[in-house]
């Protein structure tokens, strides 16, 4: 399958377009506030589910979501948007929160292990706080979304998984993969690796290391109370998701200081291990126009070769956008006084960043709705 025959596969009469037709013909909607989501915690992870169903329609499926390095550890607030768009479309999406750390296997057991049993929990009590019951997932496909880092951990866990109990997901979507080494993949990793075991101590003592550690009551009270700017998404009464965030940083600083130097397995080891054992057989692999730390064009011969072999298949997408497209464009622009040309340039650049990542979804969804 072409790029141009898989984009040629969205109809335009289809329910998924329609669903974002207006949305994206809408030269005005960049002046629209964007409402984050009602998200629901389900054991580790966090779901988002399709509006309120007066319709009764049924979900048509559930999708296992892993987002990117260091901001996939707060998927509710960094990819909230995408995944509001995905649960939209009829699917109730669990977005499973991604720490970072340098052992790739330890992370994909980890987050296979999560959503298993966030899965399990669906099974077993369904979703009763977004008034879906057990009955209403019962049997169910489960497919899995994963960007960036989240993309690489999907593939792990297709690959690592033994047993039945494992239950990998019906079919995957693979964006803007990423599998560098930690020189690339880290900015000045080789530079500033030495420095940080020589200055573990101090930074271990660094104000923001220590609320990251303990996530001290006290600490994020005095937070809560300062006007120090936070992340898009954060709200000041609630800092759980920027406890999250920082909570990576101490045990990765741990493994540098402890002379670790590269991620396990290192990159040529994790193409072998995809090229012999990945299972998933139906796969989606969507590349961004303007991208330079995307490595699909080097995962797709692997995985045609690995489909070959189970009798799976796998189709790409390039789209327009960038590696950051599939996070949450939450950031509101208030225009001060009367409308200026910065102002014009500000809600253009937003309206053309929610183009593409509408767009994304649109194609995620006519994708998985044609499966």
């Amino acid at each position: 399958l072409t790029i141009s025959e898989a984009s040629q596969k969205v109809s335009p009469t289809s329910p998924t377009a329609a669903l974002f037709s207006q949305q994206i013909d809408d030269p005005y909607f960049s002046l629209l506030p964007i409402a984050r989501p009602e998200l629901h915690q389900l054991g580790e992870c966090f779901a988002c589910a399709p509006p309120a169903r007066p319709r009764r329609q049924p979900l048509k499926g559930v999708i296992t979501f892993f987002g990117g390095a260091f901001l996939g550890a707060s998927p509710d607030v960094f990819y909230s948007y995408f995944l509001d768009l995905l649960s939209k479309g009829g699917y109730l999406v669990v977005a499973v929160p991604n720490p970072i750390t340098f052992d790739h296997v330890a992370a994909a057991a980890n987050l296979h292990a999560r959503a298993t049993s966030a899965l399990d929990l669906l099974q077993l009590y369904g979703l009763s706080s977004a008034g879906i019951s057990a009955a209403d997932v019962e049997g169910l496909p489960v497919y899995s979304v994963g960007h960036s880092n989240g993309a690489l951990m999907q593939l792990l866990m297709g690959s690592l998984s033994t047993t039945s109990r494992d239950r990998l997901p019906e079919a995957s979507v693979i964006i803007a993969f990423n599998n560098r080494p930690a020189s690339f993949a880290v900015p000045y990793f080789e530079q500033v690796g030495p420095a940080v075991v020589q200055l573990a101590p101090a930074i271990e003592a660094f104000p923001l290391t220590g609320i990251a550690l303990s996530v001290a009551e006290q600490a994020l009270e005095t937070l809560q109370r300062s006007s120090i700017p936070l992340p898009p998404g954060v709200v000041r009464n609630d800092l759980e998701p920027l406890s999250r965030f920082l909570e990576q940083i101490p045990p990765v600083l741990g493994q540098v200081r402890d002379g670790v130097s590269e991620f396990t397995p290192p990159p040529a080891e994790t193409r072998k291990l995809i090229a012999a054992s990945y299972a998933v057989s139906r796969n989606l692999l969507i590349k961004f126009s303007v991208d330079t730390l995307d490595e699909t064009d080097q995962l797709e011969p692997i995985l045609t070769g690995r489909m070959e072999e189970i009798g799976g298949s796998i189709s790409t997408l390039l789209l327009e956008g960038t590696h950051a497209t599939p996070l949450a464009p939450d950031v509101s622009w208030t225009v001060q006084g009367a409308y200026s040309p910065v102002d014009a340039i500000a809600q253009g650049v937003k309206s053309n960043a929610l183009l593409d990542i509408r767009k994304l979804a649109q194609e995620v969804l006519a994708w998985l709705d044609d499966l």
